[in-house]
């Protein structure tokens, strides 16, 4: 064998040496980083993300015989038993809080229910604020729709 040969050989065994040491070694998800949803459907949740609390979704549209609506969202993972406090504001009149609340970070996620949605007007689009105790926050839009 060259000595070319036998030095591309010893970079890639040096090489290869050097990265195996790299593999697998993030934290593997245990039991509770696995949130089921009403579905059936699972998901992991990690504690990489950078915010402390978000939702799922951004926006979400009511149907006008629906009197309550379960909201889903994220927590961080170390906020375990921490109270989250949620408002709704009309958008127009962000000042005036319609409805609030309390939803429990549990698992790394959090579930709020908003009631009597049925008294939202069809005409005019709402804001869900959410806030964990160290005042980070996030916002998602509430529409009701009435056909």
């Amino acid at each position: 064998m060259g000595r070319h040969m036998r030095g591309a050989i010893t970079t890639i065994g040096l090489t290869s040496l050097l990265l195996f040491g790299f593999q697998n070694c993030g934290e593997q998800p245990t039991s509770d980083d696995f949130v089921v949803n009403e579905d059936g459907t699972v998901q992991i949740v990690d504690q990489w993300g950078p915010e402390n609390v978000s939702f799922f979704e951004k926006s979400v549209e009511v149907d006008a015989a629906e009197k309550d609506v379960d909201i889903l969202g994220y927590c961080h993972r170390n906020r375990q038993g921490e109270s989250l406090k949620w408002v709704v504001v009309e958008e127009q009149n962000g000042l005036e809080v319609l409805v609030e609340g309390s939803a429990f970070c549990e698992r790394a996620g959090f579930n709020m229910k908003i009631s009597a949605v049925d008294r939202l007007d069809c005409r005019s689009s709402y804001e869900v604020y959410i806030e964990s105790d160290d005042g980070s926050e996030d916002m998602m839009r509430l529409h009701r729709r009435c056909d």
